[in-house]
């Protein structure tokens, strides 16, 4: 199985966020990022314990 996520090159919420505060550019990219790892971990751990229901 592979999931992936891109950000970019499209508008989006995030680059609202970012536009609003420049500044803080990586730090919300940071922060999106690792929404991204949390997220893609607890899909993984999900079909991982459907899966193991299956045997």
């Amino acid at each position: 199985m592979r999931q992936f996520a891109r950000i970019g090159p499209g508008r989006s919420g995030i680059t609202l966020v970012i536009d609003r505060a420049q500044e803080r550019e990586k730090e919300i990219v940071a922060f999106r990022l690792a929404e991204l790892r949390t997220d893609i971990g607890t899909t993984l751990r999900g079909v991982k314990a459907f899966a193991e229901q299956a045997d």
